[in-house]
C-alpha cells in the first residue's frame, strides 16, 4: 500500500497530510505529543484515570530489543498504560503476551490499530482495541 492510501480517516482531518502511512514511529511520536499536550482528551480511552495531573509517554520501551512496546504512559510518575501501535501490519505471534509479560504493574493495555484494518486480539487477554479513529477523533473535539 502506497503512502496515499487514506487508512485512517476523520471527518475533516485528512491525517496523512502530518504523517505518511508507512512510518508507524513517526505516528506513534504524533500521539505522544498529543497526549502529553492535552492528555484529558485520551482519559477514558486510554484508561489514564479520573484526574491525571501529569502525563508522560515514553517511546520504545523494553528491556530487550524484541520486546520494545510502542509507547508507556506514566501518570503522575507512574506506569499506568501500555499502547501497541499498528498501522499497515498485524502482530507477531504472542506479541501482545510478551510485552504484558515485560510490564505487569501496567493498569491498562491498548493496542490501537486503524478501523479498515481491525486486529483480533479475543485471545490476547488484558488488551483492549481502540481504532486510530476513535482516538484522533477524541483530539480533534476537544
Amino acid at each position: 500500500m502506497g503512502r496515499d492510501v487514506a487508512l485512517v480517516q476523520c471527518p475533516g482531518l485528512d491525517i496523512g497530510h502530518i504523517v505518511p502511512l508507512d512510518h508507524e514511529n513517526r505516528w506513534t511520536d504524533l500521539l505522544a505529543v498529543l497526549i502529553e499536550a492535552d492528555p484529558t482528551s485520551a482519559v477514558a480511552l486510554l484508561a489514564l484515570g479520573d484526574r491525571p495531573r501529569q502525563v508522560r509517554a515514553r517511546r520504545e520501551v523494553g528491556v530487550t530489543p524484541k520486546n520494545r512496546v510502542d509507547l508507556v504512559l506514566e501518570v503522575d510518575g507512574r506506569r499506568r498504560t501500555v499502547v501497541e501501535v499498528k498501522l499497515l501490519s498485524g502482530l507477531s505471534n504472542l506479541q501482545l503476551s510478551r510485552y504484558r509479560d515485560e510490564f505487569p504493574d501496567a493498569a491498562s493495555y491498548v493496542l490501537l490499530f486503524p478501523e479498515r484494518l481491525r486486529i483480533d486480539i479475543a485471545l490476547e487477554t488484558g488488551w483492549r482495541a481502540v481504532s486510530w479513529e476513535t482516538l484522533l477523533g477524541a483530539f480533534a473535539r476537544s
